[in-house]
């Protein structure tokens, strides 16, 4: 089945089939549809990544940002920093800022992932690219489906590479004592 259905005064239109098994007759009505409305939805679809992807393409070259060998900008004094001057201020000495640049993008394991910590990041290197982009960066690594709570316990041990996880300590009632551990 497939259905233009106008919105009022022609401006859109919900077009009603099924994205999946769309054959070329279906894309032509739809590629003249969206000419002819500007603007077209479709409701109640089921598409994978992959499917998405596949049918976006039917539109055309897809846009690719390069963001693999994109840079930022990093410093020890960042959004975070309040436990390092907490520390600095309890032992009356001050530390030297640490800036850093890294990738944004980075290889580790055979897996990308996203090496942009909110909490020290500053800017991106390239002055073009945008502060919505930051934000939708960091919204996408803060994602409910991306997070695992742990609740401490005695004698526990923690390990994360720090490349591809971000972390967070969580209020806490008492004394906490941490060591840690840096791997290079």
């Amino acid at each position: 089945m497939f259905k233009i259905i106008p919105n009022k005064k022609n401006i859109g239109a919900e077009l009603v089939c099924d994205l999946n098994k769309i054959n070329n007759s279906s894309l032509k009505k739809i590629k003249s549809a969206l000419s002819k409305y500007g603007m077209i939805y479709f409701r109640n679809q089921k598409l994978s990544s992959d499917h998405y992807v596949k049918f976006a393409k039917k539109f055309g070259k897809l846009f690719k940002r390069k963001f693999k060998n994109e840079k930022c900008i990093f410093s020890s004094e960042g959004p975070i920093s309040v436990t390092r001057l907490e520390r600095e201020k309890e032992k009356g000495k001050k530390t030297k800022e640490l800036i850093s640049k890294h990738k944004l993008i980075r290889k580790i394991n055979s897996k990308y992932t996203l090496y942009c910590s909110p909490g020290h990041f500053i800017r991106f290197n390239n002055s073009k690219i945008d502060k919505k982009f930051k934000t939708y960066l960091f919204k996408h690594q803060l994602k409910k489906s991306f997070q695992y709570s742990l609740e401490w316990e005695k004698n526990q041990l923690a390990i994360w590479d720090n490349r591809s996880m971000l972390h967070q300590a969580t209020a806490f009632k008492g004394n906490r004592i941490m060591h840690r551990i840096t791997v290079q």
